[in-house]
Protein backbone atom coordinates (compact mmCIF):
# COMPACT_ATOMS: atom_id res chain seq x y z
CA UNK A 1 0.00 0.00 0.00
CA UNK A 2 1.12 3.56 -0.75
CA UNK A 3 1.69 5.89 2.53
CA UNK A 4 0.37 9.20 1.97
CA UNK A 5 1.65 12.02 4.98
CA UNK A 6 -0.96 14.48 5.93
CA UNK A 7 1.54 17.46 6.65
CA UNK A 8 -0.92 20.99 7.78
CA UNK A 9 -3.25 19.54 6.54
CA UNK A 10 -2.31 18.43 2.99
CA UNK A 11 -1.42 14.62 1.90
CA UNK A 12 2.29 14.04 0.14
CA UNK A 13 3.47 11.17 -1.47
CA UNK A 14 7.65 11.49 -0.64
CA UNK A 15 8.62 8.04 -2.65
CA UNK A 16 9.43 8.37 -6.47
CA UNK A 17 8.24 4.13 -6.99
CA UNK A 18 4.64 5.55 -5.32
CA UNK A 19 4.65 8.50 -7.75
CA UNK A 20 4.96 6.23 -10.80
CA UNK A 21 2.66 3.63 -9.93
CA UNK A 22 -0.11 6.63 -9.05
CA UNK A 23 0.35 8.03 -12.35
CA UNK A 24 0.57 5.05 -14.33
CA UNK A 25 -1.77 2.55 -12.62
CA UNK A 26 -4.26 4.56 -11.01
CA UNK A 27 -3.94 7.84 -13.38
CA UNK A 28 -3.80 10.37 -10.55
CA UNK A 29 -1.06 12.95 -11.28
CA UNK A 30 -1.10 14.89 -8.08
CA UNK A 31 1.13 18.53 -8.50
CA UNK A 32 4.56 18.40 -7.12
CA UNK A 33 5.49 21.16 -4.83
CA UNK A 34 9.31 20.61 -3.82
CA UNK A 35 12.10 22.86 -4.81
CA UNK A 36 15.14 21.55 -6.60
CA UNK A 37 18.20 21.24 -4.60
CA UNK A 38 20.41 22.92 -6.94
CA UNK A 39 17.57 25.99 -8.56
CA UNK A 40 16.33 26.72 -4.61
CA UNK A 41 14.46 30.44 -6.22
CA UNK A 42 12.39 28.82 -9.87
CA UNK A 43 9.02 27.98 -9.65
CA UNK A 44 8.50 26.39 -12.64
CA UNK A 45 10.20 22.80 -12.53
CA UNK A 46 9.27 21.42 -9.03
CA UNK A 47 10.23 18.12 -7.72
CA UNK A 48 9.35 15.88 -4.78
CA UNK A 49 6.79 15.85 -2.84
CA UNK A 50 3.68 15.13 -4.24
CA UNK A 51 0.84 17.03 -3.33
CA UNK A 52 -2.46 15.18 -3.52
CA UNK A 53 -5.99 16.91 -3.88
CA UNK A 54 -8.65 16.09 -1.15
CA UNK A 55 -10.48 13.64 -4.10
CA UNK A 56 -7.46 11.48 -5.12
CA UNK A 57 -6.92 11.11 -1.37
CA UNK A 58 -10.91 10.20 -1.12
CA UNK A 59 -10.31 7.90 -4.39
CA UNK A 60 -7.25 6.05 -2.91
CA UNK A 61 -7.78 5.57 0.56
CA UNK A 62 -11.65 4.91 1.11
CA UNK A 63 -12.78 4.01 -2.31
CA UNK A 64 -9.93 1.64 -3.65
CA UNK A 65 -8.53 1.33 -0.81
CA UNK A 66 -4.49 0.79 -2.12
CA UNK A 67 -3.66 3.87 0.00
CA UNK A 68 -3.34 4.49 3.76
CA UNK A 69 -2.73 8.20 5.86
CA UNK A 70 0.01 8.79 7.66
CA UNK A 71 0.19 11.70 10.28
CA UNK A 72 3.50 12.56 9.76
CA UNK A 73 4.61 14.92 12.80
CA UNK A 74 3.67 11.00 14.98
CA UNK A 75 5.24 9.16 12.63
CA UNK A 76 8.56 11.23 12.57
CA UNK A 77 8.39 11.20 16.34
CA UNK A 78 8.14 7.39 16.67
CA UNK A 79 10.83 7.13 13.93
CA UNK A 80 13.32 9.21 16.18
CA UNK A 81 12.44 7.69 19.56
CA UNK A 82 13.27 4.16 17.80
CA UNK A 83 16.52 5.16 15.83
CA UNK A 84 19.37 3.73 17.42
CA UNK A 85 23.41 4.28 17.27
CA UNK A 86 23.95 1.49 14.68
CA UNK A 87 20.59 2.87 12.49
CA UNK A 88 22.85 6.22 12.54
CA UNK A 89 25.48 4.63 11.96
CA UNK A 90 24.10 3.00 8.86
CA UNK A 91 23.03 6.02 7.04
CA UNK A 92 26.09 7.64 7.33
CA UNK A 93 27.99 5.18 5.86
CA UNK A 94 25.17 5.10 3.14
CA UNK A 95 25.28 8.41 2.39
CA UNK A 96 28.97 8.79 2.47
CA UNK A 97 28.83 5.24 -0.28
CA UNK A 98 26.21 7.52 -2.50
CA UNK A 99 28.36 11.05 -2.46
CA UNK A 100 31.62 9.29 -3.01
CA UNK A 101 30.07 7.43 -5.91
CA UNK A 102 28.54 10.65 -7.48
CA UNK A 103 31.95 12.65 -6.62
CA UNK A 104 33.68 9.87 -9.07
CA UNK A 105 31.15 10.73 -11.52
CA UNK A 106 31.55 14.37 -11.42
CA UNK A 107 34.97 13.81 -12.13
CA UNK A 108 34.68 11.57 -14.95
CA UNK A 109 32.38 14.11 -16.35
CA UNK A 110 34.46 17.23 -15.72
CA UNK A 111 37.80 15.26 -17.38
CA UNK A 112 35.52 14.34 -20.62
CA UNK A 113 34.66 17.97 -21.04
CA UNK A 114 38.55 18.73 -20.80
CA UNK A 115 39.50 16.33 -23.10
CA UNK A 116 36.68 17.91 -25.83
CA UNK A 117 37.61 20.99 -25.44
CA UNK A 118 41.65 20.38 -26.01
CA UNK A 119 40.48 18.33 -28.93
CA UNK A 120 38.45 21.45 -30.18
CA UNK A 121 41.06 23.91 -29.70
CA UNK A 122 43.50 21.28 -31.14
CA UNK A 123 41.61 21.60 -34.79
CA UNK A 124 41.31 25.50 -34.10
CA UNK A 125 45.04 25.36 -34.31
CA UNK A 126 45.39 22.73 -36.87
CA UNK A 127 43.13 24.68 -39.55
CA UNK A 128 45.03 28.16 -38.72
CA UNK A 129 48.06 26.49 -39.41
CA UNK A 130 46.70 25.11 -42.42
CA UNK A 131 45.70 28.59 -43.89
CA UNK A 132 48.93 30.37 -42.88
CA UNK A 133 50.60 27.82 -45.52
CA UNK A 134 48.43 28.27 -48.03
CA UNK A 135 48.55 32.14 -47.85
CA UNK A 136 52.38 31.32 -47.26
CA UNK A 137 52.11 29.12 -50.49
CA UNK A 138 50.30 31.56 -52.53
CA UNK A 139 52.23 34.22 -52.14
CA UNK A 140 55.45 33.06 -52.98
CA UNK A 141 53.77 31.30 -55.75
CA UNK A 142 52.88 35.08 -56.69
CA UNK A 143 56.51 36.46 -56.14
CA UNK A 144 57.88 33.76 -58.41
CA UNK A 145 55.66 34.78 -61.61
CA UNK A 146 56.04 38.27 -60.92
CA UNK A 147 60.42 37.85 -61.07
CA UNK A 148 59.99 35.63 -64.03
CA UNK A 149 58.14 38.45 -66.27
CA UNK A 150 60.91 41.08 -64.95
CA UNK A 151 63.45 39.09 -65.75
CA UNK A 152 62.04 38.09 -69.27
CA UNK A 153 61.52 41.74 -70.08
CA UNK A 154 65.16 42.85 -69.22
CA UNK A 155 66.85 40.19 -72.02
CA UNK A 156 67.23 41.63 -75.47
CA UNK A 157 66.11 39.29 -78.57
CA UNK A 158 62.89 37.30 -78.67
CA UNK A 159 61.73 35.84 -74.91
CA UNK A 160 62.29 32.06 -74.77
CA UNK A 161 58.45 30.93 -73.19
CA UNK A 162 58.88 29.20 -69.97
CA UNK A 163 59.83 25.99 -69.68
CA UNK A 164 56.14 23.95 -68.83
CA UNK A 165 55.69 23.17 -65.13
CA UNK A 166 56.75 20.14 -63.94
CA UNK A 167 54.04 17.72 -63.03
CA UNK A 168 54.19 16.93 -59.31
CA UNK A 169 55.18 13.32 -58.52
CA UNK A 170 54.34 11.59 -55.16
CA UNK A 171 58.09 12.38 -53.95
CA UNK A 172 57.61 16.12 -55.29
CA UNK A 173 54.36 16.63 -53.45
CA UNK A 174 56.44 15.39 -49.91
CA UNK A 175 58.42 18.33 -50.35
CA UNK A 176 55.66 20.57 -50.82
CA UNK A 177 53.98 19.22 -46.87
CA UNK A 178 54.97 20.87 -43.92
CA UNK A 179 55.01 18.88 -40.85
CA UNK A 180 52.13 18.72 -39.20
CA UNK A 181 52.08 19.96 -35.57
CA UNK A 182 50.19 18.48 -32.60
CA UNK A 183 49.28 20.57 -29.47
CA UNK A 184 48.33 17.53 -27.00
CA UNK A 185 51.49 17.31 -24.85
CA UNK A 186 52.05 13.99 -23.37
CA UNK A 187 50.10 12.41 -24.91
CA UNK A 188 51.30 11.17 -28.04
CA UNK A 189 55.13 9.48 -28.46
CA UNK A 190 57.74 11.85 -29.33
CA UNK A 191 59.02 11.20 -33.48
CA UNK A 192 62.20 11.70 -34.76
CA UNK A 193 63.27 13.41 -38.34
CA UNK A 194 65.40 12.47 -40.79
CA UNK A 195 66.49 14.96 -43.72
CA UNK A 196 67.76 13.56 -47.07
CA UNK A 197 68.00 14.74 -50.59
CA UNK A 198 66.22 12.70 -53.42
CA UNK A 199 66.68 12.91 -57.55
CA UNK A 200 63.90 13.21 -59.36
CA UNK A 201 64.46 13.02 -63.22
CA UNK A 202 61.23 14.11 -65.10
CA UNK A 203 61.33 14.14 -69.26
CA UNK A 204 60.03 17.70 -70.86
CA UNK A 205 58.49 17.87 -74.47
CA UNK A 206 58.84 20.94 -76.21
CA UNK A 207 57.63 23.07 -79.03
CA UNK A 208 60.25 21.32 -81.48
CA UNK A 209 59.75 17.76 -79.94
CA UNK A 210 62.68 17.63 -78.84
CA UNK A 211 63.00 15.68 -75.41
CA UNK A 212 65.58 17.11 -73.05
CA UNK A 213 66.32 15.53 -69.14
CA UNK A 214 66.25 18.02 -66.57
CA UNK A 215 67.23 16.60 -63.10
CA UNK A 216 65.90 18.19 -60.05
CA UNK A 217 67.28 17.90 -56.84
CA UNK A 218 64.74 18.07 -54.09
CA UNK A 219 64.97 18.57 -50.30
CA UNK A 220 62.40 16.50 -48.19
CA UNK A 221 61.62 15.90 -44.38
CA UNK A 222 60.33 12.91 -44.18
CA UNK A 223 58.92 11.53 -40.46
CA UNK A 224 59.67 7.91 -39.01
CA UNK A 225 57.63 6.91 -35.98
CA UNK A 226 59.21 4.70 -33.44
CA UNK A 227 58.85 1.20 -34.80
CA UNK A 228 56.40 -0.50 -32.72
CA UNK A 229 53.66 -3.06 -32.78
CA UNK A 230 50.21 -1.79 -32.88
CA UNK A 231 49.08 -3.11 -29.06
CA UNK A 232 52.01 -1.62 -27.74
CA UNK A 233 51.62 1.63 -29.10
CA UNK A 234 47.82 1.87 -27.55
CA UNK A 235 48.55 0.73 -24.37
CA UNK A 236 51.64 2.98 -24.05
CA UNK A 237 49.02 5.69 -24.86
CA UNK A 238 46.57 4.73 -22.25
CA UNK A 239 49.03 4.71 -19.65
CA UNK A 240 50.43 7.86 -20.86
CA UNK A 241 46.35 9.46 -20.83
CA UNK A 242 45.79 7.81 -17.45
CA UNK A 243 48.73 9.59 -16.00
CA UNK A 244 48.05 13.04 -17.39
CA UNK A 245 44.23 12.45 -16.23
CA UNK A 246 45.43 11.75 -13.06
CA UNK A 247 47.69 14.83 -12.86
CA UNK A 248 44.68 16.84 -13.77
CA UNK A 249 42.16 15.35 -10.91
CA UNK A 250 45.11 15.88 -8.36
CA UNK A 251 45.82 19.60 -9.20
CA UNK A 252 41.48 20.22 -9.73
CA UNK A 253 40.50 18.28 -7.26
CA UNK A 254 43.25 18.72 -4.25
CA UNK A 255 43.53 16.34 -0.66
CA UNK A 256 41.36 19.05 1.11
CA UNK A 257 37.84 18.18 -1.00
CA UNK A 258 38.33 14.52 -1.10
CA UNK A 259 35.70 12.77 0.93
CA UNK A 260 37.05 10.81 3.34
CA UNK A 261 34.21 10.24 6.12
CA UNK A 262 33.35 13.55 6.64
CA UNK A 263 31.10 15.85 4.14
CA UNK A 264 32.12 17.78 1.47
CA UNK A 265 30.02 20.15 -1.25
CA UNK A 266 29.84 18.61 -4.35
CA UNK A 267 28.51 20.23 -7.61
CA UNK A 268 25.58 18.38 -7.74
CA UNK A 269 23.40 16.93 -5.18
CA UNK A 270 21.08 13.83 -5.68
CA UNK A 271 17.25 14.17 -3.79
CA UNK A 272 16.64 10.80 -1.93
CA UNK A 273 13.73 9.37 -3.43
CA UNK A 274 11.98 7.19 -0.58
CA UNK A 275 12.92 6.89 2.84
CA UNK A 276 15.60 5.01 4.67
CA UNK A 277 13.08 4.85 8.02
CA UNK A 278 10.82 2.16 7.05
CA UNK A 279 8.62 2.38 10.57
CA UNK A 280 5.42 3.94 8.66
CA UNK A 281 2.45 2.46 9.75
CA UNK A 282 -1.31 2.93 8.99
CA UNK A 283 -3.05 5.26 12.18
CA UNK A 284 -6.40 5.44 12.59
CA UNK A 285 -8.45 8.71 12.33
CA UNK A 286 -8.71 10.83 15.23
CA UNK A 287 -10.08 13.82 16.14
CA UNK A 288 -6.81 15.63 16.22
CA UNK A 289 -5.98 14.14 12.91
CA UNK A 290 -6.91 16.53 10.11
CA UNK A 291 -7.66 14.43 7.14
CA UNK A 292 -8.56 17.14 4.21
CA UNK A 293 -12.06 15.66 2.82
CA UNK A 294 -14.00 17.13 -0.60
CA UNK A 295 -17.69 18.01 -1.10
CA UNK A 296 -19.71 15.77 -2.21
CA UNK A 297 -20.59 17.12 -5.05
CA UNK A 298 -16.97 18.06 -6.35
CA UNK A 299 -15.84 13.88 -5.09
CA UNK A 300 -18.83 12.60 -7.57
CA UNK A 301 -17.65 14.78 -10.57
CA UNK A 302 -14.44 13.43 -9.83
CA UNK A 303 -15.44 9.77 -9.73
CA UNK A 304 -17.14 9.91 -12.70
CA UNK A 305 -14.46 11.13 -15.16
CA UNK A 306 -11.92 9.24 -13.33
CA UNK A 307 -14.27 6.33 -13.98
CA UNK A 308 -14.47 7.46 -17.69
CA UNK A 309 -10.32 7.15 -17.96
CA UNK A 310 -9.66 11.23 -17.68
CA UNK A 311 -6.67 12.28 -15.82
CA UNK A 312 -7.70 14.88 -13.57
CA UNK A 313 -5.62 18.15 -12.02
CA UNK A 314 -6.67 21.23 -10.39
CA UNK A 315 -8.83 23.39 -12.85
CA UNK A 316 -8.39 27.18 -10.55
CA UNK A 317 -6.56 28.46 -13.36
CA UNK A 318 -9.11 28.10 -15.85
CA UNK A 319 -12.20 29.23 -13.88
CA UNK A 320 -13.30 25.48 -12.87
CA UNK A 321 -12.86 22.63 -10.29
CA UNK A 322 -11.26 20.37 -12.31
CA UNK A 323 -9.07 19.65 -15.81
CA UNK A 324 -9.75 16.72 -17.21
CA UNK A 325 -7.24 15.02 -19.79
CA UNK A 326 -7.94 12.04 -21.98
CA UNK A 327 -4.42 10.39 -21.29
CA UNK A 328 -1.60 11.23 -19.43
CA UNK A 329 -0.93 15.66 -19.01
CA UNK A 330 2.31 15.04 -20.16
CA UNK A 331 1.27 13.67 -23.72
CA UNK A 332 -2.19 15.28 -24.19
CA UNK A 333 -3.65 18.66 -23.91
CA UNK A 334 -6.70 19.05 -21.65
CA UNK A 335 -10.12 18.78 -22.89
CA UNK A 336 -12.69 19.29 -20.37
CA UNK A 337 -13.17 22.32 -17.74
CA UNK A 338 -15.24 20.77 -15.09
CA UNK A 339 -17.47 21.94 -11.80
CA UNK A 340 -19.66 19.79 -9.60
CA UNK A 341 -22.80 20.47 -8.47
CA UNK A 342 -25.82 19.15 -5.92
CA UNK A 343 -28.97 18.21 -8.38
CA UNK A 344 -31.43 20.79 -6.89
CA UNK A 345 -28.57 23.42 -6.46
CA UNK A 346 -28.64 26.65 -8.07
CA UNK A 347 -26.72 28.76 -10.09
CA UNK A 348 -26.63 31.71 -12.14
CA UNK A 349 -27.26 31.81 -15.70
CA UNK A 350 -24.11 34.34 -16.11
CA UNK A 351 -21.90 31.37 -14.79
CA UNK A 352 -23.56 29.68 -17.44
CA UNK A 353 -21.93 32.15 -20.14
CA UNK A 354 -19.09 33.01 -18.74
CA UNK A 355 -18.24 29.03 -18.71
CA UNK A 356 -19.03 28.34 -21.97
CA UNK A 357 -17.23 31.32 -23.50
CA UNK A 358 -14.36 30.71 -21.58
CA UNK A 359 -14.03 27.40 -22.33
CA UNK A 360 -14.38 27.64 -26.10
CA UNK A 361 -11.84 30.80 -26.04
CA UNK A 362 -8.91 28.50 -24.18
CA UNK A 363 -10.32 25.17 -26.78
CA UNK A 364 -11.91 23.26 -24.03
CA UNK A 365 -15.52 22.17 -22.93
CA UNK A 366 -16.68 23.59 -19.82
CA UNK A 367 -18.94 20.83 -18.23
CA UNK A 368 -20.92 20.81 -15.36
CA UNK A 369 -22.20 17.60 -13.60
CA UNK A 370 -24.32 16.08 -11.05
CA UNK A 371 -25.92 13.40 -9.12
CA UNK A 372 -29.45 12.70 -9.86
CA UNK A 373 -31.31 11.55 -6.73
CA UNK A 374 -34.60 10.52 -7.95
CA UNK A 375 -35.51 6.82 -7.04
CA UNK A 376 -36.64 5.85 -10.55
CA UNK A 377 -33.08 6.82 -12.28
CA UNK A 378 -30.48 3.33 -12.91
CA UNK A 379 -28.28 3.16 -11.10
CA UNK A 380 -25.85 3.83 -14.11
CA UNK A 381 -27.83 6.87 -14.93
CA UNK A 382 -27.39 8.39 -12.00
CA UNK A 383 -24.64 10.69 -12.89
CA UNK A 384 -25.67 13.73 -14.87
CA UNK A 385 -23.36 15.69 -17.26
CA UNK A 386 -23.92 18.35 -19.27
CA UNK A 387 -21.69 20.13 -21.48
CA UNK A 388 -21.49 23.95 -22.37
CA UNK A 389 -19.97 25.00 -25.54
CA UNK A 390 -19.94 28.80 -27.21
CA UNK A 391 -20.94 28.15 -30.89
CA UNK A 392 -19.66 30.22 -33.62
CA UNK A 393 -16.53 31.50 -30.79
CA UNK A 394 -13.00 31.01 -30.72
Amino acid sequence: MIPINIVGGRGLVFDLDHVKVLREKYHVCGTLIGILPQIPQQNVFMGLPLELMPEDIELLVFDLKVAYLVDDSEAHKQAVSKFTKEDAKEVRAERHRQEQEQFERHKDVMWERRVAALEIKRRKEQEKEKKRLEKLKSEKRDGTEQDQVVANGDQAGPVEPAPPRIPETETTKASHQEPATDSRDNLTSANTEKQGKVTVTTTIKTEGNIETEREVKVEIIEKTERIESEEEKNSADEEVISLEKQRWLEKTFPESQQITGGTVTIPSVTTPTNSSLKTYKPLAVQESFFVPRPSKASYNIYKELHKKGFFLTPGLRFGGQFVAYPGDPLRFHSHHIAIGFNWDQEFAVLDIVGGGRLGTAVKKCWVVGAEDSGCDVKEEDKYRIFSVEWAGFG
